[in-house]
């Protein structure tokens, strides 16, 4: 038994299925998860959305452009070898338009925008104030620690950052 990692899911359903069928493509998709051992974590219920820039997909050699789908989001646990089955069902199925699959961290589980928690009552209005971050130094040698705004920071500093960030980032996707 190999190890589990935690994985999310974020897809795209076609717009000709209607209402109703969206959540039975849900359930396949979760299905397709299910079949090779997969742990759900979070998720959320498909939203019909307008896409930032039109996608096509070839449905029995007749090209189609979408400009809407329904988008929705899984995250579970599978083991590692797994993986490999479950993107091979997902890149079968015909329902889905796109979809982008990657590591993700079990601390940073999503809650969508309608299941957030609120912390303030409806009317009152909480000021919102920019937070400017800022670097922490320590000196090597001593205690001491110099703190200087992020804005501070030269250039070569922020396109390492950058660099480093893109790494992350291609670390967390799933080819």
């Amino acid at each position: 038994m190999s190890e589990k990692v935690i994985y999310e899911i974020g897809y795209l359903v076609i717009p000709n299925v209607s209402d109703e069928e969206v959540l039975t493509e849900v359930a396949n998709i979760k299905l397709i998860l299910e079949k090779e051992g997969a742990t759900f974590l979070s998720g959320d219920e498909p939203k019909l959305i307008d896409l930032a820039y039109p996608v096509s997909k070839i449905f029995n050699t007749e090209k189609q452009i979408f400009e809407k789908a329904y988008f929705a989001w899984i995250k579970f646990e599978v083991e590692v070898d797994k993986l490999v089955k479950i993107k091979a069902e997902l890149d079968k199925y015909e329902n889905i338009l796109r979809y982008l699959l990657i590591k993700a961290l079990k601390e940073s589980a999503l809650i969508s925008d309608n299941k957030k928690p609120s912390f303030t009552k409806k009317d009152e209005i909480i000021e919102e104030k920019q937070i400017k971050p800022v670097e922490i130094i320590k000196k090597e040698d001593s205690s001491e620690t110099d703190i200087k705004k992020v804005e501070d920071v030269n250039d070569a500093e922020k396109e390492k950052s950058k660099e480093e960030l893109d790494e992350t980032i291609d670390n967390l996707i799933i080819k």
